[in-house]
């Protein structure tokens, strides 16, 4: 299982939920898990992997492994 969190506004599209469990099979890469929970990368800001940010900040093709924690921070707006 792949545990994924969602930040701020990114809850929304798991109808409020801020933590989802995917089954590893399904996802291999972090652009893998905003394809299957349908999160257009245009709202995604920041990406940690078991809390290391990940590597390819915009490309989204940092691999996953079974049991790894994926947190997801929103664009944040400044002013």
């Amino acid at each position: 299982m792949i545990n994924v969190r969602l930040f701020g506004g990114l809850k929304q599209h798991t109808g409020g939920a801020k933590r989802i469990e995917l089954a590893f099979e399904d996802v291999k890469s972090v652009e893998d898990i905003l394809h299957t929970m349908r999160i257009p990368k245009g709202e995604v800001g920041q990406v940690l992997i078991n809390g290391t940010p990940m590597e390819s900040s915009r490309t989204f093709n940092d691999t996953v492994s079974d049991g790894d924690e994926v947190d997801f921070y929103p664009i944040s707006a400044g002013g």
